[in-house]
């Protein structure tokens, strides 16, 4: 069940990087591809007490290769996006200089190497000529060589389990030397977590400068001066409609709990899986957003087993309840027949023992990708998100379909 849902949520953004034939205009505009191999230096944030009490040294390397592709036609959500860079790859992490150690323990622990393949975006915020400027997302599936073994070893908080979920967030500067290479420097944010699918599930972050290279297989001439480049009209982000929807969506949320590990320090913790419904009013007010508001209900299959925990540690005088009924903000980025969503929301009811009352907060918050199917005309939806608290602390990973019903239409331009 844990592998299934990771399998499950590499698949999304995949199905949405395929060529699209709506609100396409025919150009002689071609397809573009290319392939990269990039480099990166970075710093392993120490996240939480234990990792701060026994990392002590932090360096991680990054190989990535990608291939990428710029589809043609003239979408109109290229020209939204300023005609963004797709891509799909494979990146390896060295994090054998990664010291961990307990004072206490007898020998250190490792988290060894990682392997990731993933698929993304390259948005382009400026571009002039040879340079241009932008940020990319990639998120996929990354396999670890070592994780927590309360055996041998017993530090390495980190990484829980053999298969993770991987998100890069970065900032880059490219510079064309010609018409087949290029070049850009840029800073990478990665993150690695589990959802909560296993314990511990500290996760690794990491944050470090980005060296690529890239070669165009089609080839690409450089813009020459006075060059007006067409996708820098941004009339395709406008809709001639814009829909206020009903979102509906429902699900499974898999989770295992802190709880059990804080008590039993195992890697072989029981995996809870729990429904929950979603409903929120939107408006979609250009191409590639929508807005709106959100209410969550989530049946908890396991208050119980916290109970127990709980009174194990003597810790009394706490309530527990099977029902969690949240309220919320939600906002949409959408490309094609992929989109991003993320949301921030308050619990209005909750009762979870020691932990939800004492660390875990009264707000939570969730992102993931979801593929609209186009013989809906993208009103049916699959898709993941992660449930957070704190920002930082995942609750559980949810794999959800959905489906957007149209109630208004609000003309303009």
């Amino acid at each position: 069940m844990r592998h299934l849902f990771l399998v499950l949520l590499l698949m999304t953004p995949l199905l949405g990087l395929r060529a699209d034939d709506g609100d396409t205009i025919k150009t002689a505009d071609a397809a573009h591809y290319a392939v990269s191999i990039s480099a990166n230096e970075s710093y392993l944030i120490p996240k939480g007490s234990h990792n701060q009490r026994v990392m002590h040294s932090y360096g991680v390397t990054y190989i990535d290769a990608r291939f990428q592709w710029r589809p043609g036609g003239y979408n109109a959500y290229d020209r939204a996006y300023n005609r963004p860079t797709l891509e799909a790859g494979l990146l390896y992490g060295d994090f054998s200089h990664v010291k961990i150690q307990d004072p206490d323990a007898p020998a250190p622990s490792h988290v060894g190497h990682e392997w990731a393949l993933f698929a993304g975006m390259q948005y382009d915020i400026w571009r002039k000529r040879r340079w241009r400027a932008g940020v990319n997302l990639q998120n996929g599936v990354a396999w670890f060589s070592r994780r927590y073994d309360e055996n041998n070893n017993a530090d390495n908080q980190l990484v829980g389990s053999p298969l993770s979920v991987f998100i890069d967030l970065g900032a880059y500067l490219s510079y064309r030397l010609s018409s087949r290479w290029e070049v850009s420097a840029g800073w990478d944010f990665k993150h690695v977590s589990n959802g909560t699918l296993e314990r511990p599930n500290l996760g690794a972050n990491t944050i470090g400068a980005t060296v690529r290279v890239a070669y165009n297989i089609t080839d690409d001439p450089i813009e020459p001066k006075g060059y007006k480049d067409p996708y820098k009209d941004r009339s395709g982000l406008r809709l001639p409609e814009r829909p206020v929807y009903l979102e509906f969506s429902a699900g499974l949320g898999a989770n295992t709990l802190t709880d059990q590990f804080n008590y039993y320090h195992s890697n072989s913790n029981t995996l809870y899986v729990s429904p929950f419904v979603m409903l929120a009013p939107m408006w979609r007010y250009s191409r590639i957003m929508a807005s709106g508001v959100e209410m969550d209900y989530i049946y908890a299959n396991y208050p119980g087993h916290i109970r127990k925990y709980d009174e194990l540690n003597e810790r009394y005088g706490y309530k527990y309840s099977h029902n969690v009924l949240g309220l919320g903000l939600r906002h949409e980025f959408f490309y094609r027949h992929l989109s991003l969503h993320m949301g921030i929301g308050w619990y209005v009811y909750r009762k979870m023992g020691y932990s939800a009352s004492n660390s875990e907060g009264n707000s939570y918050q969730t992102i993931g990708f979801r593929y609209s199917l186009p013989c809906t005309q993208d009103r049916l939806f699959i898709g993941y998100q992660v449930k957070a608290h704190n920002f930082s602390k995942a609750d559980c990973m949810q794999m959800s379909i959905g489906y957007r019903l149209p109630i208004l239409k609000i003309k303009g331009c």
